[in-house]
């Protein structure tokens, strides 16, 4: 054997023999006491459907109504007296705002402002008080409103609104005394026992036929297996039928009922004590195109007949059931016009 090799060898033996021999201790423990066990993990359904389509965030509309008639009720010795509406229009802002994400709750602040101009024939002569403040001063509905979603497990959850709007004649230069404020609720107790359908049934606190009232709320949201239909129901405010052509291109046929009460200042009248609102109730025939211009800004064009459900007044802020024969203070009647609205929106994909 090589010299060389016979001390490589005799080194390693020597630093084999030294090394201490190592023992063999017990078993690292650990701590099992954090774990919690699978079956206790909680889990939540969300507050969406599988192609339930975008959600909205932000948007900006403008809605053109054509031209009908209306006739305005005798009010405090001012006769009746008949017009035509060239066309009526709308400008309107919906926004929503996030303020909570969680997966055991959901919670959105909503924003609603509606501006509503009334433009009548060059030669039509206003005799009536109502039909000249609709001319002045038009109408404003602004709404302010949170909305809690509250899953309970899997398959059931509780949805919950509840807001304030301020409604009347009045402009954003001359507001309206905040002690005219109307408010709104309504909770739902749902079930969704897949990721393509929810419903729900629940109670509402509304102003949606024009003049306060307590109705029963029924929610279904549905969407094909492929992904191609969908339906889109918060009943008694709208129902949808929609078809989408792929991920950028939907189509929705159905209606949508919107209203309010409007305080009417300009018809005040303090010495008779009378204080007039307008119950303005609309039910909209529609077909409605959303394109995706990016993938979090839309374009949106709908169109139909626009059919007045109420537009009479009150004296005051007060329950009216819908099968009340109680007379109004005065009693007005709008025409049928189609409608055309273009609406920009920036969505949550």
């Amino acid at each position: 054997m090589v010299p060389g090799k016979h001390l490589a060898l005799a080194i390693l033996l020597f630093i084999t023999a030294a090394a201490p021999a190592q023992e063999e201790g017990p078993e690292e423990e650990f701590d099992f006491s954090n774990l919690v066990p699978a079956e206790d993990i909680k889990a939540f359904c969300s507050p969406r459907i599988l192609n339930g389509g975008p959600q909205n965030l932000f948007s900006i509309g403008y809605d053109v109504q054509g031209t009908h008639d209306l006739a305005a009720g005798g009010y405090q010795g001012f006769p009746d007296q008949d017009i035509e509406v060239n066309r009526i229009r709308e400008f309107r802002i919906d926004a929503q705002y996030p303020v909570i994400s969680k997966n055991n709750i959901t919670v959105n602040l909503q924003f609603n402002y509606l501006r509503t101009w009334f433009a009548y024939g060059e030669d039509e002569l206003l005799v009536h008080p109502f039909l000249q403040t609709l001319d002045e001063n038009g109408l404003t509905s602004m709404s302010f409103s949170t909305v809690v979603f509250k899953p309970l497990d899997l398959d059931n959850f509780l949805l919950v609104q509840a807001g304030a709007s301020l409604n009347g004649d009045y402009t954003l230069g001359e507001m309206q005394s905040l002690s005219h404020t109307r408010f709104f609720a309504a909770v739902i107790y749902g079930w969704k026992p897949n990721d393509r359908k929810m419903w729900g049934l629940g109670l509402s606190r509304t102003y949606i036929g024009g003049s306060l009232n307590y109705l029963p709320v029924f929610y279904y949201q549905y969407s094909s297996v492929d992904g191609q239909w969908g339906v889109d129901v918060l009943l008694p405010s709208r129902a949808d039928l929609k078809r989408n052509f792929g991920r950028k291109n939907i189509l929705s046929l159905g209606w949508n009922v919107q209203g309010n009460s409007y305080r009417l200042n300009a018809l005040q009248d303090e010495e008779a004590n009378l204080e007039p609102e307008l119950r303005r109730s609309e039910l909209r025939i529609r077909a409605i195109y959303d394109r995706a211009i990016t993938n979090t800004l839309w374009f949106s064009l709908q169109g139909g007949l626009r059919y007045s459900w109420d537009f009479n007044a009150d004296d005051g802020d007060f329950f009216r059931s819908f099968f009340s024969d109680d007379p109004y203070l005065f009693e007005n009647e709008q025409g049928n016009p189609l409608f055309a609205q273009l609406s920009l929106r920036w969505v949550s994909p």
